[in-house]
């Protein structure tokens, strides 16, 4: 699987175990792994061909398709932020925009996540932020869930 195609299947601009899921081993302070540790393991997992533990951290209620392939996926930054800075830090250097309407945008995407998520009976929602150093495509995010006090991707 190539960039692009990982980047397909986390979803245009938006986007996680083998035997149980990679995202509930607990950490030495008892606490399960956070969205951006769900991230990274789903990264290193595709990196090392391991497509069945990078597709059971997505979500079972996600769109996004499996990884079909591996690929050597050089991730930079893998962070959790609020939206409204995802999509700031997304819009184009020379590009004139109204960071206010940005903002504006963010807030009502999130309380429409919030809204559906919500009905659905998940716990939580956030967004990682995820850039690589090269490639066609250097940046994206994954909308995160966390469902029974695991984390997965779903978009």
């Amino acid at each position: 699987m190539n960039r692009r195609e990982i980047l397909g299947g986390i979803g245009t601009g938006t986007v996680l175990g083998s035997a149980g899921c990679l995202g509930s081993i607990p950490n030495l302070d008892g606490e399960t792994d956070g969205p951006e540790d769900v991230v990274e393991q789903y990264t290193e997992a595709i990196e090392k061909d391991n497509l069945d533990a990078a597709a059971d951290l997505i979500h079972p209620d996600s769109n996004l398709p499996a990884p079909t392939e591996s690929d050597d996926v050089p991730v930079d930054t893998i962070e959790e932020r609020p939206l409204s800075e995802i999509w700031i830090e997304f819009k184009d250097d020379e590009e004139e925009s109204n960071e206010t309407a940005i903002e504006a945008s963010a807030e009502t995407q999130e309380n429409d996540l919030s809204a559906k998520f919500e009905e659905s009976g998940l716990d939580d929602h956030v967004f990682v932020y995820v850039s690589y150093s090269s490639g066609p495509v250097d940046e994206f995010y994954f909308t995160m869930v966390k469902d029974d006090g695991e984390w997965y991707i779903y978009q």
